[in-house]
């Protein structure tokens, strides 16, 4: 199941759209995790069973699209370039799939 998601500057797979967010192919603030999170939920409610490794996938690129968003709105101590930032979900996501 491949969950597609329609908003003002972006439209389709949503896997794709963190890989767009990290390379700045798609701005972060124009996105509105509301819109994501409805169309995931309105997919769910479609299909009859729950796939749980869809699942899964949503939730770990929701919770990073969350993550990177308020890591972005709000004050730190120093900013991180987006290529380290990149690295650094990079090597994330090789140790999540171990």
């Amino acid at each position: 199941m491949a969950i597609d998601v329609t908003t003002p500057v972006y439209e389709g797979p949503f896997d794709l759209l963190l890989h767009l967010i990290l390379r700045e192919q798609v701005d972060l603030y124009e996105i509105s995790l509301a819109t994501i999170v409805e169309a995931y939920l309105d997919e769910i409610e479609r299909i009859d069973a729950l796939d749980l490794d869809v699942a899964t996938g949503f939730l770990l690129i929701a919770a990073t699209l969350v993550e990177l968003k308020a890591r972005r709105l709000l004050p730190g101590p120093d900013d991180i370039d987006l290529d380290d930032e990149l690295a650094l979900w990079e090597a994330r996501d090789l140790l999540l799939g171990r």
